[in-house]
């Protein structure tokens, strides 16, 4: 009788490798998106992070350790190749130090004569598994290399110029697709449909808020609520930028993205990639990621990366087919009751704490807000606690 296959590894907390990953204050953490930012340590160490997160995609700068939980700052920087996923607050917050994913603390590559090749920057998101493999992660492209120990850090410092791979004489590969003029006659018909039900429903919200700021006002009750502050911005619901007013843009994908309708994909049931002559990722899990097939030398590779790290394998031109038009047809702006705090105004903690300062990014729906006295507070995640502003630093936001 065969013996039985040992379990599969499963994800760990990066902190709980000996000896500990560096954590040198100040550099950049990562911690996952749906891993909640406490406004105190007590709360932070009262609500250990689970379970382990297999992504990482908010980047802050690390303050202070405090034994089990570490502070941090919800600051934005442009380097960290995690930092696509900016909150819109400057706050001063806390998170389990168990919630630490692992990055990449030197950059990593392997680059063929071939063009093809794979390379980690510095501050990609490791997974650490229970048997000690360590895998990191360079966004779309899935699991791309096993990295040595001394790689690891939990805060890194971001190089101002990332490294790349070797430059490649390459050009995009052409597929000619021969069905794209009925997909985008059924684009159109299917955006104009969706178009005109949305401004329906825009319309009827206008009017709704309206009648209620009207009814507030009428009634005589005072102070600043999220209801009466959207309605400011609807001055009228037939206005130029109104919800009725919300219509179908003119153009479609092939009026924009002639060249992109002509592009390849790898075929779900593509051949296995190789790099450097060896197998490298499966066809169909690179199939599903934003990647390029371009041509080299008179053969085919598939370029698939991020910020964090990129990917180049060789393909065949039987394993690629045509990407087709992206979808642009798409509809104009719709007002809608939504709200921003203006840059750099402060805001507070439900208790009235000082919390930080809004970057002027962020609108939410005035439906969403609370009012608490002379504040409107939201939730914003992944901030456990909800945020307060003083209704006088909010001001109606157009959204398109």
């Amino acid at each position: 009788m065969a013996d039985a296959a040992p379990p599969p590894p499963v994800a760990i907390a990066a902190s709980t490798l000996t000896p500990p990953l560096p954590l040198a204050v100040p550099g950049r953490i990562a911690v996952p998106p749906d891993a909640p930012l406490y406004a105190t340590a007590a709360d932070a160490a009262a609500h250990p992070p689970t379970p382990i997160a297999t992504a990482a995609l908010v980047s802050a700068e690390l303050i202070a350790v405090h034994d089990d939980t570490v502070e941090l700052e919800t600051a934005a920087d442009a380097d960290d190749c995690v930092a696509d996923h900016a909150l819109g607050y400057r706050l001063r917050v806390h998170v389990p130090r168990a919630a630490l994913v692992a990055r990449v603390a030197h950059p990593l590559s392997d680059a063929h004569v071939d063009g093809t090749g794979w390379l980690l920057r510095v501050g990609a998101p490791v997974h650490v598994f229970s048997d000690g493999s360590r895998a990191a992660v360079a966004g779309p492209v899935g699991l791309v290399a096993t990295v040595p120990a001394d790689a690891l850090a939990l805060a890194i410092a971001p190089p101002p110029t990332p490294v790349a791979l070797p430059p490649i004489d390459a050009s995009l590969a052409r597929c000619p697709d021969p069905d794209a003029a009925a997909r985008e006659a059924a684009e159109r018909a299917a955006a104009e449909a969706t178009a005109a039900a949305r401004a329906a429903e825009e319309r009827a919200r206008c009017e709704a808020a309206q009648a209620a700021a009207a009814a507030t006002r009428k009634g005589g009750k005072r102070g600043a609520t999220a209801p009466d502050l959207a309605a400011l911005a609807l001055t009228s619901c037939d206005g130029p930028l109104s919800a009725s007013n919300y219509t179908v843009v003119d153009m479609t994908s092939s009026d924009l993205l002639r060249v992109p309708e002509e592009r390849c994909q790898l075929r779900d049931d593509g051949a296995a990639l190789t790099i450097g002559g060896r197998p490298a990722l499966a066809a169909a899990q690179l199939a599903r990621a934003r990647h390029d097939v371009v041509v080299v030398d008179g053969g085919y590779l598939v370029w698939a990366g991020d910020r964090c790290g990129e990917l180049r394998a060789r393909t065949t031109p039987g394993d690629v087919a045509p990407l087709g038009p992206a979808g642009a047809t798409g509809a104009g702006p719709a007002t809608t009751p939504w709200l921003v705090a203006r840059a750099g105004a402060q805001v507070t903690w439900p208790d009235g704490s000082p919390a930080g300062t809004a970057d002027g990014t962020f609108a939410f729906l005035a439906s969403d807000a609370s009012a608490r006295g002379d504040r409107l507070c939201i939730t914003r995640t992944p901030i456990a606690t909800p945020i307060c502003h003083r209704a006088t630093d909010v001001a109606p936001a157009l959204r398109w």
